[in-house]
């Protein structure tokens, strides 16, 4: 089975075109989605809609699909993350916010091996951003691999039973598993990338071969740009998928 592993796209229907348009020539069976469909861009109707399009999907919510749908404040959201969250809110589609308040909240089991959730499957809001974080998620879970997202930072926390080794995922890099070990996975962001790669951040999870291929996805930021700034949103929303950041 072969897996496309996919997070934080925060209504960008640029990026997510162009991730979607690259792995057609990839092949793969089924979508696994960490949550955050909306946020930060102009274009979440678009964004839901083509994901609701799409056949073989597994999914949970993030932070952002919460609060774009009125299932929380958003009261720890920052000022400019905020201002976005309430323009989706009034913007959305009926049909598109009730999908978003039917998202599952995750963990979610897809099968024996892969668990998938959008911080941690200890709390879905919750940041891993070291060994002692995904220490945590290994200690309160037994599965092969977990599937997270929320940081927008491609990365993978390796565990031997007794050591973490963490370590970045780069454009093109196949990474081999060891069904020795147990492994915590961030795809990175499909929208907007904070490792100063602008690029779109997504993985193939090849589960008879226990290989994971990271790719790194050129889209139109112009174009994002563009749409941010017509809608009025705040402007460092759009410079920030400038730099990847």
């Amino acid at each position: 089975m072969r897996y496309l592993v996919l997070s934080d796209i925060h209504s960008n229907i640029d990026a997510f075109n162009s991730v979607l348009s690259f792995f057609k020539k990839k092949k793969y069976n089924k979508i696994l989605f960490l949550g955050d469909l909306v946020g930060y861009a102009a274009a979440p109707n678009q964004v839901v809609e083509k994901f609701c399009s799409l056949k073989g999907t597994s999914y949970v919510r993030g932070n952002h699909d919460k609060v774009c749908a009125g299932l929380e404040q958003g009261n720890h959201f920052n000022d400019k993350a905020k201002a976005a969250a309430l323009w989706t809110m009034q913007k959305l589609t009926r049909k598109n916010l009730n999908f978003l308040r039917r998202m599952p909240q995750g963990p979610l089991v897809v099968n024996q091996d892969i668990l998938i959730a959008h911080g941690s499957p200890i709390n879905e809001d919750f940041y891993v951003f070291s060994d002692f974080d995904a220490y945590q998620i290994f200690m309160h879970t037994k599965n092969f691999i977990t599937f997270i997202g929320h940081t927008h930072l491609p990365m993978v926390y390796e565990f031997d039973g007794e050591d973490i080794r963490g370590f970045w995922l780069t454009d093109r890099m196949v990474l081999k598993l060891n069904r020795k070990h147990r492994y915590i996975i961030n795809p990175g962001s499909v929208g907007q990338p904070r490792d100063r790669n602008p690029k779109s951040s997504a993985i193939i999870y090849d589960s008879d071969l226990d290989k994971i291929y990271a790719y790194r996805i050129k889209y139109n930021i112009q174009s994002a740009f563009n749409r941010i700034k017509k809608r009025q949103l705040p402007i460092h929303l759009a410079i920030r998928l400038e730099y990847g950041v």
